[in-house]
């Protein structure tokens, strides 16, 4: 699923020259999904490229009105300890657009959610 579209990102950087590859994975999500996720961040590591790899739970933004209907439950459900809620907290687009922006310089590889959350 995800694949595919990461070995030609991968090549495109190589042959465009570009030394720095952001991809946005995923916290959590249905097996098959999290397993393409998955996939594709080891095709980024092994690529040679230098990268940070983003596993934010749900994002949702102005242009994503649908997503501001799940945020409210997913929150409380999160505080419930539930596995799924947790690896699923809502943030802001803008909110990790600028922790990306902030880690871009650094040698940081990953934003794990607890990375976005604080």
């Amino acid at each position: 699923m995800n694949t595919l579209s990461v070995k030609k990102s991968i090549e495109l950087c190589k042959k465009s020259n570009i030394k720095k590859l952001v991809f946005i994975s995923a916290q959590g999500g249905f097996k098959s999904y999290l397993n393409s996720k998955l996939e594709a961040e080891k095709l980024i590591i092994n690529s040679g490229l230098d990268y940070l790899i983003v596993k934010p739970g749900l994002m949702y933004g102005k242009n994503r009105l649908s997503s501001y209907l799940n945020v409210i439950p997913i929150k409380i459900f999160s505080t419930l300890g539930i596995k799924f809620f947790k690896n699923v907290y809502p943030l802001p687009v803008e909110t990790i657009a600028r922790k990306i922006v902030s880690n871009l310089e650094l040698n940081c590889t990953f934003l794990t959610l607890d990375n976005l959350k604080n």
